[in-house]
């Protein structure tokens, strides 16, 4: 990652972190990984993140919001004029997994600490309502299916996406799964 001119020490740690969590994992990247990739010392690191705890959990909620404001945007973009092979298509790139806000949500998932646990039960749940709410959106012959199955939607993406799958794939499978494959 490329160091942002005029950007503050802690922006720049966060940013290192925070693809180093998602390359890495959360719970394989180090604060010597971390410091050594910002080319500070560990003592700078711990002066602005007194924790590793501190760093993950932050980057751990704005992971959560950049997923959030992704299945928003989304959701929001749907109509009932919305083609489905490209409802389906988008949602696909919102879970793809060479995404690096998907490969930390992964790492996130298995992450052992009760705080970054609950944080992603919530967002699950969130996440879900999202799902529901833009089918609504959608022309009825899609919307009641896409609707009821959100649960299914969601855990067979994130699923995809800790498989390796394509984004394709997982347009297709989600065309397969909602019994509308062309």
């Amino acid at each position: 990652m490329a160091a942002r001119k005029n950007a503050s020490v802690d922006e720049l740690v966060l940013e290192y972190a925070y693809s180093l969590f998602a390359k890495k994992g959360a719970d394989s990247a180090s604060l010597s990984d971390i410091a050594a990739e910002c080319g500070i010392s560990k003592g700078t690191l711990y002066y602005y993140y007194p924790s590793r705890e501190n760093l993950v959990s932050i980057c751990a909620e704005a992971c959560v919001k950049f997923m959030s404001d992704a299945i928003i945007g989304w959701a929001e973009s749907l109509s009932q004029e919305s083609d489905i092979e490209i409802v389906c298509s988008e949602l696909a790139m919102v879970f793809s997994g060479d995404r690096e806000d998907v490969r930390l949500m992964l790492s996130l998932f298995h992450y052992n600490n009760d705080g970054i646990r609950q944080l992603m039960a919530g967002a699950l749940k969130q996440w879900r309502l999202m799902l529901e709410v833009g089918a609504l959106r959608l022309d009825r012959r899609y919307s009641e299916r896409f609707s009821t199955l959100a649960s299914a939607v969601l855990y067979m993406l994130i699923g995809i996406a800790a498989a390796g799958e394509s984004r394709e794939s997982a347009k297709e499978k989600l065309l397969e799964m909602l019994n509308l494959s062309r």
